[in-house]
């Protein structure tokens, strides 16, 4: 007997060797039955509800309920996976066979509690097994393969770490380029066996469904692969017996429970990226050793969701694709970690044939927890955000990049858009076809986020389909309105191009008059060591001064800036440089690759040379400042210094070339050698400084930042709208001209700056071009407007658009009464030039000069909105319950807005169900 069956029974009470010999036959359906049950939603609880518990929080079983696990109860989750810590294979369970993780936790205004619990005569995981029966719920236990968080809390580096360096991927002074170095080396026999040893305990000393190995958290396996290599075949052979192990460990102890143990595995989407990192993954499908693909994660996806969906169909195994809290940080319209976004990946996925969903970090946003769903049906009225991309991929393996056929497009990563077309692919899960579904009447926009080039005129299409353009904003965002019929449930494809070439589009990428930190660094990345970071960095004369210190490779200092892919670049880059020092060539250097070739300049104190096309000439480099501009075209390269110029060579190194690619690097990105920027120092044993600034980068092309699709629904129409929306209606409050001065009402105020409000006998203009104030309005706050939930809200206005500023709005009216419990109904319309943007949509107005005669409805109860121009519906459906302050302006509410409007006169009106009867309104 081993020494797990002695510990089991007595520590959790599990009898693991009374249940009766099975049949094979019994087996297969004990099998087949688990892998049967019912499992729409997984979430996985990462263990933080103990290791990050709050600091001044008693420490008892109900409070450490209340931090994650309590959030799953009444809501559609069939199973949580349970992960008890596992940085660095240590845990938060009682173990005999790895350590216990009783330390500090990761942040401020916490504390683990791990060692509390234990002194309860339990742990945390056993806690997890107890709510999960208490609650219905199934429980597998998630172990990380190798997960690297210790790389950034050394207090978390586990002692075998410290006591084995042997054994990782690397060391603090010399980190691999493609992964942690506290990663373990899966190539050595002691990992692989203790590693084994940790899942055959955990299997046995806890009541669990069956086991989570999430090898996407992080997914580096092997030295060889972490430094640039590929694995071997021996490599995947020996990671394939150890998944071979976990398999008979996992059948044997539930033979002995009478109960099959189903086995998860949480991967990179990709069959031949997975290989290429060392994971045999066909080969575990084929053979059995797998039940449940999770495919995907926070890192990247890889492929198109269907591919999972066959693949794990091929071999009869489950597919729950992985929705994932998003690391991408973008502005608000593109804003991924949004419970729509959520929405839509899980549809897509349901849409693909998944068995289910798989959520990652969705505790740390419960708030979504009531919106997750087990039917695809069921998600089908939802609000939803579709997104090319929802992570930008981080880069595990030198090929990593080869493997990826989900375009690049996050708003971090980027794309280029000429007049060819360029094809982004899109994974929708709505049929809008459905009966149901059209009745409550989906608007679909298409929101392209891309450079701000006045010349530039995008155009779309989705499947085939040209759309209209609605809107186009300052900063280049460009809205096109999609017809439900245009889309189909499944894999879309959106076409963008220009109508016309565009000139060479210029942008400063660095002034050098500030450092690159905080929300001034992306897309800037720093891919080499420079640990002195306070001097390998500093501004200097108004320009950034970047010293390579000489200490080896961990010393290099330089700054890589990501080019966008796609479309053959012509390429310039502009700067201004004065060098201090250079005892190497490649100690000052700028680096460009355009996707086929590379050029390298360096830059000593007599000399520019072109490194691969080995010329060189003299020239004086640190007397000061000299303009240069570097060109790639066509193959060729040209060196400009001060409007001479120096170079003019045909290119030699094609991207590929081994002897052309980046060495020494920390850190990898996709695409850094084959579409990068990079200035510094190239130089491990050389040491150099010099001052940059004013960086300017033109190319022959569009810059495409991000694209995502947005679902709402205008719902089913309100026959109370519809019955009052052209009825006469008596008038409660009303804001016009008298004489020739602002009315004087209760509850009204105003903050226009003196001449930038004036009254006129018919109206007041509005100039919302005052620098002192950017936010100029006219506010109202009447508690019979505002405060009162029952009825229907009219307001009426007339307005002209007077000077409208470009891809501005002019006019604001923002109406926010009282809506369900603390939120208020956000009823907000901004207009521009030709057009007006609604909660439902932007639509086009009367191309004339005349006032426009607006009026707004609002049901109170049900939340549902319409807005009438000259009479004729424009837009109407369901409005946003937001957490807001109750208010009503008009004028300038954001700086989105500018210029000049006139507004005649605002009327506002409420009426109960009881009060009203359109025939006595007429």
């Amino acid at each position: 007997m081993k020494w797990w069956t002695i510990l089991a029974g007595p520590l959790l009470g599990i009898g693991i060797l009374t249940a009766a010999e099975l049949s094979d036959e019994e087996w297969a359906e004990l099998r087949r039955a688990a892998i049967e049950r019912e499992r729409r939603v997984i979430v996985n609880n990462d263990g933080c509800d103990a290791t990050e518990f709050p600091e001044k929080l008693p420490a008892n079983r109900e409070n450490f309920y209340r931090q994650m696990l309590d959030y799953a109860k009444g809501c559609e989750i069939d199973t949580i996976t349970y992960c008890p810590f596992a940085v660095g294979h240590t845990l938060i369970t009682r173990s005999l066979v790895t350590e216990m993780h009783l330390g500090s936790s990761g942040g401020p205004g916490a504390r683990n509690i791990a060692g509390e619990i234990l002194s309860w005569g339990t742990d945390a995981l056993q806690l997890a097994v107890e709510f999960c029966r208490a609650n219905r719920l199934e429980i597998f236990v998630s172990m990380r393969v190798n997960d690297c968080h210790d790389q950034w809390y050394s207090h978390w580096l586990p002692g075998y770490k410290r006591n084995h360096p042997e054994l990782l991927c690397g060391t603090p002074e010399a980190p691999p380029p493609y992964g942690a170095w506290t990663a373990f080396d899966f190539a050595r026999t002691p990992v692989r066996e203790r590693f084994g040893n940790i899942i055959e305990e955990l299997l046995s000393r806890y009541d669990v469904d069956g086991l989570e190995l999430d090898f996407f958290r992080f997914p580096t396996f092997f030295k060889s692969v972490a430094w640039g290599g590929i694995a071997s075949d021996e490599e995947r052979a020996a990671f394939t017996e150890l998944m071979r192990r976990i398999r008979r460990d996992a059948d044997r102890i539930g033979r002995a429970r009478g109960k099959y143990q189903l086995i998860a595995i949480r991967v990179p989407d990709s069959v031949g990226l997975c290989r290429e990192m060392g994971l045999d993954l066909e080969r575990w499908l084929a053979d059995g050793l797998v039940d449940i693909l999770i495919p995907a994660a926070d890192w990247g996806r890889f492929s198109p969701l269907r591919e999972s969906v066959e693949l794990a169909g091929k071999y009869r195994v489950k597919c729950y694709p992985s929705v994932d809290t998003s690391w991408v940080k973008s502005r608000d319209d593109f804003n991924r970690n949004t419970i729509a976004a959520y929405t839509a990946q899980s549809a897509a996925a349901l849409a693909a044939g998944a068995d289910g969903v798989y959520y990652f970090n969705m505790f740390y946003v419960p708030q979504y927890f009531p919106s997750m769903r087990r039917e695809w049906r069921e998600l089908a009225l939802l609000p939803k955000t579709y997104f090319v991309r929802y992570q930008d991929n981080s880069s595990f393996a030198v090929n990593e990049e080869q493997y990826c056929r989900i375009a690049r497009l996050t708003g971090q990563s980027s794309l280029l858009c000429s007049t060819e077309p360029l094809e982004l692919l899109l994974e929708l899960g709505d049929d809008y076809s459905e009966p149901a579904v059209a009745a409550e009447r989906p608007e679909l926009a298409l929101l392209i986020a891309a450079e701000a080039v006045a010349e530039a005129q995008l155009q779309a299409s989705l499947n085939g389909h040209e759309l209209t353009l609605i809107k186009r904003s300052d900063d280049g965002v460009y809205a096109f309105r999609v017809e439900p019929q245009f889309c189909r449930p499944g894999e879309n494809m959106v076409a963008l191009s220009l109508a016309s070439a565009v000139s060479n589009v210029a942008e400063t990428i660095m002034s050098g008059r500030e450092r690159l930190t905080g929300a001034r660094q992306p897309p800037w990345r720093r891919l080499f060591a420079a640990h002195d970071f306070a001097n390998a960095e500093t501004i200097v004369d108004g320009a950034l001064r970047l010293v390579d210190s000489g200490d080896g490779a961990q010393e290099i200092a330089n700054l890589l800036y990501p080019l966008p892919e796609g479309g053959d670049l012509a390429l310039k880059f502009s700067f201004q440089m004065k060098l201090e020092s250079s005892t190497a060539p490649d100690a000052v250097a700028v680096r460009l690759a355009d996707g086929r070739q590379v050029a390298l300049v360096t830059f000593e104190p007599e000399t520019i040379g072109l490194k691969f096309v080995g010329k060189q000439v003299p020239f004086r480099t640190d007397d000061r400042f000299h303009a240069y501009e570097l060109e790639m075209r066509a193959g060729r390269v040209r060196l400009t210094v001060d409007g001479t110029i120096l170079f003019d060579e045909v290119l030699n190194m094609p991207v590929e070339a081994e002897t052309g690619r980046l060495r020494g690097n920390t850190l990898s990105i996709p695409q850094m050698n084959e579409r990068s920027l990079l200035f510094g120092s190239l130089s491990g044993p050389g040491t150099g400084a010099a001052l940059w600034k004013d960086m300017v980068l033109e190319k022959n092309a569009l810059m495409i930042w991000d694209c995502c699709l947005q679902l709402k629904f205008r719902g089913r129409p309100d026959a109370a709208l519809e019955e009052l929306a052209v009825a006469d209606w008596p008038v409660q409050f009303e804001f016009a001209s008298r004489d020739g001065v602002i009315p004087s009402v209760a509850g009204l105020s105003h903050n226009y700056q003196d001449g930038f409000l004036t009254v006129e006998s018919d109206g007041f203009v509005l100039n919302h071009e005052n620098p002192d104030n950017p936010w100029q309005y006219i506010e109202y706050r009447d508690a019979d407007l505002l405060e009162e939930t029952h009825g229907i809200l009219a307001v009426e206005w007339q307005l002209e658009v007077l000077d409208g500023k470009p891809d501005t709005d002019s006019f604001q009216m923002v109406i926010r009464p009282q809506g369900p419990e603390e939120s208020v109904w956000d009823m907000v319309f901004r207009f521009h030039t030709g057009a007006v943007e609604t909660p439902w949509g932007t639509f086009p107005t009367a191309g004339d000069d005349s006032p426009l005669l607006c009026r707004a409805l609002l049901n109170l109860e049900s939340g549902m909105g319409m807005l009438l121009i000259d009479g004729r519906v424009i837009g109407e459906g369901t409005l946003e319950a937001v957490n807001a302050k109750r208010t009503f302006f008009w004028g300038d509410g954001s700086e989105r807005t500018a210029g000049v409007a006139k507004l005649g006169w605002v009327r506002a009106m409420r009426m109960t169900q009881a009060e009203f009867s359109v025939s006595d309104l007429k």
